[in-house]
């Protein structure tokens, strides 16, 4: 792609061929890294439960879940619309709006909903996408 400093991209190398002269490849390219992104999301989510529940009632445990559920939202915006066209069945919408409620009411949500997104969706999202992109 024009403009990138190297051959690398944030979370890994860019696919050959993936030019803005190659649509195509440039999509697989950036599905391939927002998929990437999400695994390293998925992790950052573990890290936090690994702490356990008692520690996740300090509010920086807390400030970083509402980080990690946010970004994986902003990952998923960046999933080609094919991409995710090809996958009615995952709620995009509802993944949005979750990310919408966290950044502009974010002390109205309960912190057993946002345990529960560290322990359970973001796990299964990040599996059920990723096994249905191999």
């Amino acid at each position: 792609m024009t403009g990138r400093p190297s051959e690398h991209g944030r979370y890994g190398p860019v696919a050959p061929g993936a030019t803005e002269a190659n649509p195509a490849a440039e999509q697989v390219d950036k599905a391939r890294r927002a998929l990437a992104h999400l695994e390293a999301l998925e992790r950052d989510a573990r890290t936090i439960v690994a702490e356990g529940r008692q520690a996740f009632t300090r509010m920086i445990n807390r400030r970083a879940a509402l980080s990690v559920i946010i970004d994986v939202s902003s990952a998923i915006e960046k999933l080609p619309a094919t991409f995710k066209e090809a996958r009615p069945h995952i709620p995009w919408e509802a993944i949005r709006g979750m990310r919408n409620i966290l950044a502009h009411d974010y002390q109205v949500v309960r912190d057993d909903l946002l345990w529960e997104t560290l322990v359970r969706d973001i796990p299964e999202l990040v599996d059920q996408i990723t096994s249905e992109s191999q």
